[in-house]
């Protein structure tokens, strides 16, 4: 897979707040041909709302049809931080307390809240993941 291969929908601008634009997209049968589609839920019918920085000079305004692009390897990344790595956490929670002779059904439930920890930890670093998930946006 090359640095270059890009995601892509096309999408309506609904708000600009600053160098912002929050865009809605609507999810399209294209993402049936995604190898990430069945975890991703973008599958799903429907449409998404992302915030997307605008480029310097880039005359985007309320109402307007764009593309929003990301690289493919932020789609890879965005599921691996969203479904592997909490799946990895309950399983590595659940064999070790299992592994130490912690009742299986006390080690549910303390695998459960290591991974309600983990999405708080993620929710407390959504600033910090928002600059690494950034959207280009391009006016069609």
């Amino acid at each position: 897979m090359s640095e270059s291969a890009e995601i892509s929908h096309k999408g309506t601008v609904k708000s600009i707040a600053g160098s912002t634009a929050t865009v809605e997209i609507m999810v399209s049968s294209a993402c049936a041909t995604c190898k990430a589609t069945s975890f991703c839920g973008s599958s799903e019918s429907g449409s998404r709302v992302v915030e997307a920085q605008l480029m310097q000079g880039q005359e985007i305004s309320v109402g307007d049809e764009v593309n929003v692009k990301m690289t493919q390897t932020m789609g890879t990344k965005a599921v691996l931080i969203g479904y592997a790595l909490p799946f990895v956490v309950v399983m590595i929670g659940l064999f070790v307390l299992i592994g130490v002779g912690v009742n299986e059904g006390i080690a549910a439930l303390v695998s459960l809240v290591l991974l309600t920890a983990y999405y708080v930890v993620l929710y407390l670093l959504r600033d910090r993941i928002k600059k690494v998930f950034n959207f280009r946006i391009e006016k069609l």
